[in-house]
């Protein structure tokens, strides 16, 4: 399973990061090694404070220019605790810049691995975007990239650090005492163990339910931030309440568990070592105190170090397993699935010349059992005005979809100018503008609004302010203090609904689409603003190719034909439909 889930994470990397983390490992090592070298510095100079008169004189050559008039066993103490302090400060040294590679590469991996995420969330199909929900979306992005760097991975290095200190320290013990340190040694090993199988399936399930709890929870107030006009008018605050307050719930009762259960590794291995030691004491009684004197230090660095590295493996396996559902959603969902070619931006697509064809066309949504659009073949010729009508769930938008080139054909042919329309638009020789019933808004100005994607420097003001007077806009921007610059709040809010469909359709207007694609462009207007946004369409027709759906004749009365759907299959008409447009 660890190996799992390091696997996971680093498949999201580049290779540079990936050894950065190998680095890590490899200081690890090093530390591991400055660890024994100070267990045992430290041994042969309690021995050495002991027995004085035993040590060789061959110490004083470290120190002799330093203590010259000095006793020889003083001189020999000085140079061993020199060296201990070397030791150690060379080892805390090392410690140190370990924690300032690993602040840097969990930082960039996060980074790294939010790039991919978004980069996938942007590069899908649609059509993906409609089964998956949007609160999977950012929990994976921003919680699940979270936990999987800066807690699951971190944990695992911390582990191969700690338990390489703790291999480091008990060579030094063994050597010097064999059958107590092996003795307490195993038992402390296979307590761990025992630690880490018991609370296995527990710390899974807890980190499962606090994930998919806090995924649940993103989305019961993204429900209440979208739906909190509704929400107000119907009186449904407490339904929404208490609908968010039992996630939390179960989200904090999750993390309770885990609070709880998390340090009590910590208390037994504490224990347990205090118990060894004194039995390893007891054992010992016999021993003469100069013996038992640097037996007893060597124990008390051990102690002073082993149980904490021993506490915190404890410690970071929990938390690997905890987050383990977060790794795995990482991996998952989204990036399991397949990228769509990138759209080519509409100000490199070359003039679009030609018909819009379809052969058999064919599409069924996902999880549906029957076809939205069941065969249909059309042609409409270029700078051709069509109108397109039917009842409600008849397939117009899944037709305008499919031609914006959002959509993927499930069978049957659609090319524009001979072309075949692939997924994305990707080489197709178009420039399509498109209007769709539910109109997305930048918090935002009306201008980055309208040039929607374009960065400020490449934003063409007269583009923008054709696109205005096309759309009707005039009005609004001349009573904005700002003009383009005011901004229109979170989803438009300071607008009113007919303003957001012409601004809509200003955004479509902005690239001078050869193709227009509008549904429902007129539902939110009134019957003035219809009439001239309706006006503005006539100016432009015989210039571009249209397709609008709409329900109200008025808005398509001037086209040159009209489509007719019908349960998913399609017929013509030279008039207005009224009847099956469902008026």
């Amino acid at each position: 399973m660890f190996r799992d889930s390091v696997r996971r994470c680093l498949s999201l990397l580049p290779l540079k990061l990936r050894l950065r983390w190998a680095l890590l490992v490899a200081l690890s090592t090093l530390s591991a090694g400055a660890e024994l070298l100070g267990a045992a510095a430290i041994f042969s100079t309690i021995a050495m404070l002991e027995r004085p008169a035993t040590i060789s004189r061959r110490w004083t050559d470290l120190v002799a220019a330093v203590a010259a008039h000095s006793p020889v066993h003083v001189q020999t103490m000085t140079a061993a605790l020199a060296i201990v302090a070397l030791i150690l400060l060379a080892k805390n040294a090392l410690i140190a810049v370990m924690l300032v590679l690993r602040g840097g590469v969990m930082a960039d991996s996060m980074d790294a691995a939010f790039q991919r995420i978004a980069a996938r969330i942007l590069s899908v199909p649609y059509a993906v975007h409609l089964r998956v929900h949007s609160s999977e979306l950012l929990t994976q992005a921003t919680l699940a990239v979270d936990v999987a760097y800066r807690i699951v991975l971190a944990s695992a290095v911390s582990v191969i650090a700690e338990t390489l200190v703790v291999l480091a320290v008990t060579v030094v013990i063994v050597a010097v005492a064999p059958l107590g340190a092996t003795i307490a040694i195993a038992m402390l090993a296979v307590l761990l163990a025992a630690l880490a199988m018991t609370t296995r399936t527990a710390t899974l399930g807890w980190g499962r339910d606090a994930f998919e709890s806090q995924r649940s929870l993103l989305a019961d107030l993204q429900s209440i931030a979208g739906g909190i006009e509704e929400i107000k008018v119907f009186g449904s605050e407490p339904y929404f309440l208490d609908r968010a307050r039992a996630t939390h719930r179960r989200f904090t009762r999750s993390l309770r568990q885990h609070v709880i259960a998390l340090p009590m590794p910590r208390v037994i291995i504490e224990t347990t070592f205090v118990i060894l030691a004194l039995g390893i004491a007891a054992a010992m009684s016999g021993s003469s105190g100069t013996a038992l004197l640097p037996l007893f230090a060597l124990f008390a660095y051990a102690g002073f170090r082993m149980i904490p590295a021993m506490n915190r493996i404890a410690y970071h396996i929990d938390e690997m397993r905890h987050g383990r559902r977060a790794v795995e959603q990482l991996t998952e969902g989204i990036m399991a699935e397949p990228a769509a070619p990138s759209a080519v931006p509409a100000s490199l697509q070359p003039p679009f010349a030609g018909a819009i064809e379809a052969n058999a066309l064919t599409y069924r949504h996902p999880n549906a059992t029957t076809d939205s659009l069941r065969g249909i073949s059309f042609i409409i010729r270029r700078g051709e005005s069509i109108g397109l009508v039917g009842a409600t769930g008849a397939g117009k938008t899944t037709l305008l979809r499919l031609l914006a080139g959002i959509l993927e054909p499930g069978g049957g042919l659609l090319a524009i100018a001979g072309v075949p329309l692939r997924l994305g638009r990707a080489g197709a020789p178009l420039r399509i503008g498109y209007v769709p019933q539910s109109i997305f808004l930048l918090d935002d100005t009306l201008r980055r609004n309208i040039a929607f994607g374009i960065p400020d420097e490449e934003s063409d003001y007269r583009r923008g302010a054709r696109a205005v007077s096309l759309a009707q806009l005039d009005d609004l921007v001349a009573a904005l203090p700002g003009g383009l610059e005011n901004a229109i709040g979170e989803r438009g809010g300071r607008l009113s609904g007919g303003e957001r469909q012409r601004l809509a359709m200003a955004r479509a207007l902005y690239h001078d689409p050869e193709i227009l694609l509008l549904d429902e462009p007129t539902t939110a207007l009134d019957a003035a603003t219809e009439a001239r946004l309706t006006a503005a369409l006539e100016a432009v027709r015989g210039s571009k190719t249209l397709v609008i759906a709409a329900h109200h004749p008025s808005a398509i009365r001037w086209c040159d034909r009209f489509m007719i759907l019908e349960e998913g299959r399609l017929r013509w008409s030279e008039r207005v439909p009224i009847r099956a447009a469902g008026i």
